[in-house]
This record gives C-alpha cells, structure tokens and sequence, in this order.
C-alpha cells in the first residue's frame, strides 16, 4: 500500500526528464481500458479526476531549451566563446577571451572556437589548439596521448591510434617560456617504431605534432583542476592527412611557425573560476550522503538545462555535475526498511535544504509539484542550482534526491 509522504498528490508532467530515474509503473493495461469505457458508458466526470493522480511514472517538468551562445556581452559579464563555423581573421594583435581563458592572436592568424570553450589559433595550415576545460577519460596521471592527439590531422595522418594510444616516436624536448617545454614529434621510414604507423614515402623525416607541458604530461592542471578529471591542452598540428604533404625536419617555415605557436601560447591564461566553483559546491553537499557524483551530467549526450531564474539564465557554455543518491531502486523486502528508507530519506532532504540556505542559495523556483515529485531552482553568484525530490515509496525508483548545478 503506497504511503505518500507529503499531503497531496498533484498532476504529474507528462514525460520523464531526461537522465532521471524511471520508476516502474505496476498499472496494468487493462486496468486503464476498464477505466476509460467506464466513464464514456457512465458519464462519471469526476472519475477523469479522481484517477489523474494516480500515474505512476516519474517525471520534472523539463526546462526551456539553452539559451544560444551570444557574441556580444555587457562590459560588466563575463564573454561567452563564439561559436563559429568559420575562421575569424586576425588584422591586428587581439586579445581573444571567453569565460575560461585568454590568449593574445597576434595579426596574421585567424581563431575559430568551439562550444566547449576551446580555440583553433591557425595560419598557412598550422593549427595550435587550447582546450582550458579538457576531460581525461583514462585515470592514468598525465594521460594519454590519444587522448589529446585524436582528431589532429597531421598525427592521425602517421598514427594508428587503433593500435594504443602512443604516439609513434619518442618526443624531442624544448624548454621555452611560461614554464612549459614543447614536446615535438617526427617520423620517418627509419624511425617510426612499432606501433604500425604511416611513415613518408620519400625517406624524409616529418613533423607531425607537439604539445606543450610543464610537468611532462599531456594535460596540464592548473590549482583547481588538481585532483579532478578535468584539465588544459595545448598542441600543435599540421592540416593534412597526407604524410606525404607535412612539414619536414629542419625547415625554416616549420621552425618559424614552431616558434610563433609557441609564443602565442605562453600569452595563455586559465580562469580557475568554473573547476573552482565545482568543488565548492561539491565540498559543501559531499558529507549529507553518499552521492552517486557524475562531474559532466549529459543526458542523451547534452548538457543539462537547467533553466531560468529571474533574470539569471544559465551559461550556455556551463557543465552540470550532478549529484544522486537513490532510496529504493530495488524493491523493499519488508515494512521495516520501508519506514528506515523513508526517514532517511526525509531527513536528507531537510538536511540539503538547510545546507543550501545556510551556503547562501536562494530558492527562485518550486515546488513545482507539491505531491510526491518536485523541482526545486535556486541561484547563487548569478550560477543555477537544481534540486529535485522524489517521495513515491510504491514505485520502485520513486524515492530519491538529485542535486544538479552548473559550473
């Protein structure tokens, strides 16, 4: 027998939101036919209401699309990365910035930047990439370097990234400036390992990228990031395919462009803010459960939107984490664990209203609901915070807390 734990039960949405649990509906079909006919041979109108609340399927309203990435921004904001399908050229020296770094584009280069946030500074071909929000999938400390090179021209040209994620040749080594040393690659039909890669057909020794570290790894961290999967990339790359068409050892436009890619770089600065302000809010929810932590939320592959509060729209270029804990995703085995689950339950959903209130979020938004599921929406330093809760004790998958926030 279900027990709600909250007096009322209101019109649940339509559609579950997207990534969320989906409680398992125990409503027969034929139940649902037998009502139907019954109220179009009787003409019991109140039967439509007395039944609306009775749908078991969970679901939050689904908030508006996200807003589109915007290139023009009030002098008192923060610029948002323009998203564009072409290069921009560079007439005279900029300084290129968006909500996570900068980076001075000397005239003569042209930018085009991504939705992540990323950058591709190019001139006659040569490409220097600047990702400041990276995502390291591998845990292995410094990375790989698959999984800063994939999708560079000129070294998927030589690699065969299918057979590891090394690159086919040690790594020459220079010191330059900003801390970082530049890590060069070259082939050539003498030197290009074991690791099945594609070497010139001429005998000639070709560069075919670089990267810049201060610590050897592929990714570098800045303070923030340490400690988290997230991290900053800079490299170099060729735009062919062909091996045949790269820039071979030792020639002066090579060494020249090398170098300018290299200074451009040493101009970058990361704003620690985004990575930041994920373990603020993390730190301060860790210790009321024991989440279930996804860092970058992406339900079917998108960001989470979280919606709008007030005048406080959510950053277009912002990743959700997520945190969940989940109080019956299996079925209770008795009465007992029942009552256990719905205490703690309760007791955590008071305890992460408090704590958002005490840490200085204010609630814009909720319930939405006022039944078994609700959506909460607070708003801290212009950055959403959404809390969802799910009190449902007969649906399996219906009790539950999620807290998700961009960053």
């Amino acid at each position: 027998m279900e027990t709600p734990m909250n007096s009322g039960m209101g019109n649940m949405p339509n559609a579950p939101m997207s990534g969320m649990p989906t409680p398992k509906s125990k409503a027969p079909a034929v139940i649902i036919t037998t009502i139907v006919l019954a109220i179009i041979i009787a003409g019991v109108a109140y039967a439509i209401t007395s039944k609306s609340n009775e749908k078991v399927s969970i679901a939050i309203v689904t908030p508006t699309a996200s807003p589109s990435v915007t290139t023009s921004v009030s002098p008192s904001t923060s610029p948002s990365p323009e998203v564009t399908t072409t290069p921009t050229a560079v007439a005279q020296s900029k300084v290129y910035s968006n909500t996570y770094m900068s980076v001075t584009i000397p005239g003569g280069w042209s930018y085009s930047a991504t939705q992540s946030g990323a950058v591709n500074i190019t001139k006659d071909n040569y490409i220097l990439y600047i990702n400041p929000r990276a995502q390291q999938a591998s845990g292995i400390q410094g990375g790989r370097y698959g999984e800063i090179a994939g999708g560079a021209p000129s070294s998927d040209a030589v690699n065969n990234l299918d057979a590891g994620n090394a690159p086919c040749t040690p790594p020459e080594t220079h010191t330059t400036t900003g801390g970082y040393s530049r890590y060069d690659y070259y082939v050539s039909n003498t030197t290009k390992g074991e690791n099945a890669c594609t070497s010139p057909s001429d005998g000639s020794n070709i560069w075919y990228f670089s990267y810049l570290s201060k610590d050897g790894g592929y990714f570098n961290h800045t303070t923030a990031q340490q400690g988290t999967a997230e991290g900053y990339v800079i490299t170099m790359a060729y735009n062919s395919k062909n091996v045949n068409a790269l820039p071979k050892k030792g020639n002066a436009t090579l060494n020249a462009m090398l170098a300018e890619m290299t200074s451009i770089a040493s101009t970058l600065k990361i704003n620690d803010g985004a990575i930041g302000w994920y373990k603020t809010i993390f730190e301060s929810l860790a210790g009321l459960s024991d989440w279930e932590v996804t860092q970058d939320y992406r339900p079917g592959g998108k960001v989470m939107n979280l919606g709008t509060c007030g005048n406080n729209n959510q950053n277009s270029l912002s990743r959700v984490g997520q945190l969940h804990k989940g109080f019956n995703d299996q079925p209770f085995k008795d009465s007992q664990e029942l009552e256990t689950k719905s205490a703690q339950l309760t007791k955590l959903i008071s305890d992460t209203k408090s704590k958002l209130q005490s840490t200085g979020w204010v609630q814009c938004k909720g319930p939405t609901e006022g039944g078994f599921y609700n959506y909460y929406l607070y708003v801290k330093s212009n950055k959403l915070l959404a809390l969802h809760t799910g009190e449902r004790d007969a649906v399996t998958g219906g009790m539950y807390v999620t807290i998700q926030f961009e960053y």
